[in-house]
């Protein structure tokens, strides 16, 4: 594609967006696979763009933006500020702070037309769990020898459940009376999460409710973690929160939540 662009000598007026899938966990806190959790490892991809003005090899991370922002950032290329606000969508345009020439900010505005609002520092991520992904969902290395052997021959696959590789894997109703390691339970990982990013705090708050209705307290259960002090999230300071933190971050991830447009961050 970069060959065919450059012989026809468009490459100065073409964009390139490269990202990906999330990529399966392989062993962090001890979960052989899978992806469907509120942590970094499964809610960061990778994003690349080049493109006229856009640095090469820049480096920008002290934004915090998602999949949403990518039409709006496609648009805002292809049509202009005005376009992207006309529209109304819950993103943001990228370009502002990725290509060079647009200007700071340019196109961010307020509800109401206004002044421009600065770019956010929370982000908003959610999954309503689908019950089907268990512990051997990826495949695993095999030197078809000793490793072989040892995966008791099974094909490239982890075991999904203590009695290894059987094929039947339903849920339980009960909490730790299942038959299958699932990593991903309908009874336990529908989750939504906010993401904050800004000079004082590097948190992920995280909310889980079976029944997805976040209305009826206390909720399922509760994760915050100081990602700064904890990158590998394994101590929950939720219970160490005053009341007052813990209401203001819960209405702030649903005010994010029930976001629409140019209402969204």
């Amino acid at each position: 594609m970069y060959n065919m662009l450059e012989q026809n000598d468009v490459l100065n007026t073409t964009f390139f967006l490269f990202s990906s899938d999330h990529g399966y966990k392989q062993g962090q806190w001890r979960i052989g696979t899978s992806k469907q959790h509120p942590y970094e490892t499964d809610i960061r991809v990778p994003f690349i763009l080049r493109g006229p003005g856009v640095v090469a090899g820049g480096n920008f991370t002290k934004q915090i933006a998602g999949n949403v922002d990518v039409l709006p950032t496609m648009l805002h290329l292809a049509a202009g500020s005005d376009y992207v606000n006309a529209a109304g969508m819950d993103g943001r345009s990228m370009a502002s702070f990725m290509v060079e020439g647009l200007g700071s900010e340019e196109g961010d505005i307020n509800d109401d037309g206004a002044e421009k609002k600065p770019w956010r520092d929370s982000f908003l991520n959610e999954y309503l769990s689908v019950s089907t992904y268990w512990n051997d969902h990826s495949k695993i290395w095999e030197d078809g020898n000793e490793t072989t052997e040892r995966c008791n021959g099974n094909p490239k696959r982890g075991p999904n459940n203590p009695s290894p590789f059987k094929q039947a894997c339903n849920e339980s109703d009960g909490v730790g009376d299942g038959k299958c390691w699932f990593v991903d339970s309908t009874h336990s990982n529908s989750w939504r999460q906010l993401r904050v990013m800004n000079a004082t705090m590097n948190w992920n708050y995280v909310e889980y409710d079976p029944i997805w209705k976040f209305d009826t307290f206390p909720l399922q259960h509760y994760e915050l973690y100081d990602v700064t002090k904890d990158p590998y999230q394994m101590n929950n300071i939720y219970t160490e929160m005053s009341e007052q933190v813990k209401a203001a971050l819960h209405a702030q991830l649903e005010e994010y939540y029930q976001c629409k447009g140019n209402s969204c961050p």
